[in-house]
């Protein structure tokens, strides 16, 4: 699954396995964590499923039919792994949405924690934090995809500005999470 925060659909079907919502909370993060490498620099890691969805993929180097093309997207051909790699990503974000939307039924039954904030004013946190890294990632993103001979590799610049955009809200949100979980402590 290329997009970092879907990666918890892999384990989400484990979540029963887990009494101790902490210890399943290690297996999330766990589950993002190959992608690290991607927001700090270090693209050499090891992943099974990328191998089948990446272009420099070991099974995409070694096995001909991942690199026939499947579709043709405007004026883009997209071959097979890619079709796996973008399928992946629709799927585990329809998994993560439906885990959600399930535990947010349960919590409308009375099981809700108490919370000084209310779900208006989380919504109105995520949403900001969406939009202020949306926006934010547009000049990091221009700038490191402009070559010095011609214009903006679009393809590069769409990479860096999903790396860019998804590595600022991850940080933005743990920050907003810590802080909440600090003042409701308090």
């Amino acid at each position: 699954m290329p997009w970092t925060f879907v990666h918890p659909a892999a384990v989400l079907p484990l979540r029963k396995y887990f009494a101790n919502r902490h210890l399943f909370g290690a297996l999330v993060v766990g589950s993002i964590s190959p992608d690290f490498g991607y927001y700090v620099g270090r693209f050499d890691m090891a992943n099974i499923w990328d191998s089948f969805t990446h272009r420099a993929g070991y099974v995409v180097a070694r096995w001909p039919p991942l690199q026939m093309p499947a579709v043709m997207v405007g004026t883009k051909t997209l071959r097979v792994f890619e079709v796996l790699q973008h399928a992946s990503t629709i799927i585990g974000l329809i998994i993560v949405v439906a885990a959600y939307l399930r535990w947010l039924r349960a919590t409308d039954r009375g099981t809700t924690a108490p919370s000084s904030i209310s779900d208006g004013w989380r919504y109105g946190i995520l949403i900001s934090l969406t939009v202020i890294s949306l926006v934010l990632s547009i000049p990091v993103a221009q700038a490191v995809s402009a070559t010095s001979v011609g214009p903006v590799n679009f393809t590069l610049f769409v990479v860096r500005y999903v790396i860019c955009a998804t590595t600022i809200f991850g940080v933005t949100l743990s920050a907003a999470s810590l802080l909440i979980a600090h003042r409701t402590r308090a």
